[in-house]
């Protein structure tokens, strides 16, 4: 059941990915920048130091999507 619900989010994520930025009816997407940050340099003089190899892996981008729903507006009936 695992691997389905990787899957599942996997297609899940994609889907997200693909949405523009915007207001669309009562719901709002928003895109912020993600993921770590580090000083490569300062990693690959820290490694040295205890005479390891770097790693040599590279910056991955993340992104965080936040949907909004605005309340729908409630009328009162005329009088």
């Amino acid at each position: 059941m695992a691997v389905l619900d990787t899957k599942a989010a996997e297609v899940e994520k994609k889907w997200l990915r693909q949405l523009p930025v915007g207001t669309f009816g009562r719901v709002t997407v928003t895109r912020t920048p993600g993921g770590s940050v580090l000083d490569g340099d300062q990693v690959a003089l820290d490694y040295a130091d205890k005479g390891l190899i770097p790693p040599r892996k590279a910056r991955k981008d993340t992104f965080k999507a936040a949907v909004t729903a605005v309340p729908a507006l409630v009328l009162a009936p005329a009088a």
